[in-house]
């Protein structure tokens, strides 16, 4: 999720701080966020600056490539520090042990003034970034949301991209979020092991067990129909 708003403010730090735990107590597992402020501060007269804040904690993403990577320093590092912004962007991990969370994950946390990011950095970014795909809002429910983790067992490798088109198809107004969080092929025995994800939440109620188990069949029965596909357990 990210946020992009001028607004009049005295802290920006504490302002993402808010939002990020506010995505949390919603289960939101991979958080990005940023905002680009006008902030004042008064000494002997009102300042004026206007900084631009980002903050992330959690998941790198929700893929079978990136499901057991963190955000951390690293990220933001390769993400944000070149050769002509080096000293610019100053990393800082935000100590938990004074918010009111009991989550575990690391917060990193990056401020600064605009007018102090040269404008080599601009012109760096056109040339060496990829382009960023920004996740436009979407009204976050405030119901709780119900996981079901399946790991499919595959026994013919022709039937891999048949499994992961029908998954990737998979759609419905409870379904928050589905994908792909492991893959393993076993070389020897030529089984693929398939980890697959699907987060269940309603805009308008809590869901009940009836109501997840019923699009959970739904969603495996035409996958189970697959010759030589199968989920251990089931």
């Amino acid at each position: 999720m990210d946020s992009n708003r001028c607004s009049f403010r005295t802290s920006l730090k504490d302002s993402l701080i808010n939002n990020l735990l506010f995505n949390e107590r919603r289960q939101k597992e991979s958080i990005k966020l940023f905002e680009i402020s006008d902030i004042y501060s008064k000494d002997i007269e009102i300042k004026h600056q206007k900084k631009l804040g980002l903050i992330v904690s959690g998941r790198l993403g929700n893929n079978h490539n990136d499901f057991l990577k963190k955000l951390d320093y690293k990220y933001l590092k390769n993400l944000l520090i070149t050769d002509s912004s080096e000293g610019v962007f100053k990393i800082t991990e935000i100590n938990r042990n004074s918010l009111k969370t009991k989550k575990k994950d690391k917060i990193y946390y990056v401020e600064v003034c605009l007018k102090d990011i040269p404008k080599s950095y601009f012109l760096n970014l056109c040339d060496n970034k990829k382009a960023i795909n920004f996740v436009t809002y979407k009204p976050v429910s405030e119901y709780p949301s119900s996981t079901r983790d399946f790991s499919f067992s595959i026994e013919d490798l022709g039937k891999v991209n048949t499994v992961i088109t029908l998954l990737e198809r998979v759609s419905d107004e409870i379904i928050k979020d589905s994908f792909i969080f492991d893959f393993f092929k076993n070389d020897k025995t030529k089984i693929v092991k398939l980890g697959y994800r699907c987060i269940f939440q309603s805009k308008l109620k809590t869901l009940s067990d009836e109501e997840v188990n019923a699009k959970v069949q739904e969603i495996l029965d035409p996958i189970l129909k697959i010759e030589g596909v199968s989920i251990p357990g089931i």
